[in-house]
């Protein structure tokens, strides 16, 4: 488990306009501090650091299990290196809140992002991925060790639809609600991408990060597999969900909570 988060893990930033311009009102929004799945004694979490209004570091896990720990380095306002803890995965108890470490930015195990006009290269410890980009700066596709793995199709800002190019090759599509999405905002805002940091139900996928709203409905193949349903604050941004799996006839229950 630990070392297939360490491998899906991945970030970057934009290139060309500013991240926070494809964010409706970004300046406005508090930032996400946390996201916990109440309820159960191994819930999943992820949890965030600023430091003068930019995130410097993140944790996810299972509460009372494992942690995972990241810290993030910039350069000229954009997210180039992540990382990570070597084994932080004692079993012991975790704090989501504990940012207490300060790990070696030049040093492994590093992943490394750089930036072209149309595609953006992410180098990290066990694979290579490059993220190509069409002219509004949203991801078309992910080719991982230079085979295609995943394409996105797009109504504008929202992705309608996640093609997995897996052996059998599989399709999600979405509906959304109409208010603000934390994750994008971590994405738009700071350039962080990472299917394990988003403790919600379908976090093996992207998908969470890519569109301005939040996801109600994940249909797997035309057949519905996840629903999620919010309460907002009055920033219009979610403090808690509902998520049902249709897989097994199980709801999740989430929080949220902000920066003031």
């Amino acid at each position: 488990m630990k070392n297939l988060i360490f491998i899906l893990s991945f970030a970057f930033l934009f290139s060309c306009s500013k991240p926070e311009d494809n964010q409706p009102n970004n300046t406005n929004v508090k930032l996400l501090i946390s996201v916990t799945e109440t309820g159960e004694p191994y819930g999943s979490f992820s949890s965030y650091h600023y430091e003068n209004n930019i995130l410097t570091k993140v944790n996810y896990g299972e509460l009372n299990n494992y942690m995972q720990a990241q810290q993030l380095g910039y350069e000229n306002k954009k997210l180039i290196r992540i990382a990570h803890d070597k084994d932080y995965a004692t079993g012991d108890s975790v704090n989501p809140k504990d940012f207490s470490y300060n790990y070696n930015l030049s040093s492994y195990p590093v992943e490394t992002i750089s930036y072209m006009t149309s595609s953006i290269f992410y180098k990290s410890i066990y694979r290579d991925y490059t993220y190509n980009l069409n002219t509004q700066k949203q991801i078309t596709s992910i080719v991982e060790n230079n085979d295609l793995s995943v394409e996105f199709v797009y109504n504008t800002t929202q992705v309608t639809k996640q093609k997995e190019f897996d052996n059998p090759s599989y399709e999600y599509t979405f509906t959304y609600d109409d208010k603000i999405n934390p994750f994008n905002v971590l994405y738009t805002k700071f350039g962080l991408l990472d299917d394990y940091i988003c403790p919600l139900l379908g976090q093996n996928h992207i998908y969470h990060f890519l569109s301005p709203n939040n996801i109600k409905e994940v249909y797997k193949n035309g057949v519905l597999r996840y629903s999620f349903i919010y309460q907002y604050n009055d920033e219009n941004q979610p403090i808690s969900v509902a998520a049902y799996d249709y897989s097994n006839s199980k709801t999740h229950q989430y929080t949220y909570t902000y920066t003031n």
